[in-house]
């Protein structure tokens, strides 16, 4: 499983990284399953991720119910 960190990005940063984490997922063939973890904090970065997630149409889920991290999916 691909993993990718967004403590400490402010949001412009947290788009960068989801965008290019997106790509190279998409691109990996023997990766099915990618997580991104935001950590809890105020939420903004939550809401940045949803948004991307949800635009470019990939399904995801929290592991045990963890509301930081996301466990991604290809479609």
């Amino acid at each position: 499983m691909l993993y990718y960190d967004l403590h400490g990005l402010n949001e412009e940063e947290a788009i960068q990284e989801i965008e290019m984490a997106i790509l190279s997922f998409e691109m990996n063939i023997y990766e099915d399953e990618m997580e991104i973890v935001t950590g809890h904090g105020t939420g903004r970065i939550k809401a940045v991720v949803e948004d991307i997630l949800y635009e470019y149409n990939l399904p995801w889920h929290h592991r045990n119910n963890n509301t930081g991290a996301y466990i991604v999916t290809k479609r």
